[in-house]
């Protein structure tokens, strides 16, 4: 009896080393894997400071040509607005007909077509009798360009 209780004890302990092994060795895998992971984590944060310099000199330059094309753009609507001043006093100081062309025009929708013949009227005598009429006809005369004062 003693010899059997002996072996089955035995027995008992190479099982008990046999389970001890194999836990050992599936811990030392799972420690490996956790080592590899660390290792791709240390790695990749050795590598932020590079991948934050790139994207910081990234964003440097879309806000440089962002900055650039901020002004190209404002300089395009600084030329604009010197384009429309310009049309805008060559209109005020052009033919008195284009004034009493817009008189014509606003008026119209509101004149009934008798009113708006008497004003029409009125207004080619107004026009007739101006001094830009006179500027126009002596210009054409002269073969020249006119010089017209808005009178």
């Amino acid at each position: 009896i003693k010899r059997q209780e002996r072996i089955k004890n035995i027995d008992t302990e190479i099982h008990n080393w046999k389970n001890l092994k194999f836990d050992s060795e599936k811990i030392s895998k799972e420690l490996h894997t956790r080592i590899d992971k660390i290792k791709i984590e240390i790695e990749n944060i050795s590598k932020l400071p590079e991948t934050i310099a790139v994207k910081k000199g990234q964003l440097m330059q879309n806000i440089s040509d962002t900055e650039n094309k901020k002004r190209e753009l404002s300089d395009e609507l600084d030329s604009s607005e010197e384009g429309y001043l310009k049309i805008s006093k060559e209109l005020a100081s052009g033919p008195m007909s284009l004034s009493l062309i817009r008189k014509a025009f606003w008026e119209s929708s509101d004149n009934t077509y008798e009113e708006q013949l008497n004003l029409e009227r009125e207004l080619q005598f107004q026009a007739g009798n101006s001094e830009d009429f006179k500027e126009g006809v002596k210009a054409f005369l002269d073969k020249r360009d006119a010089k017209f004062k808005g009178k």
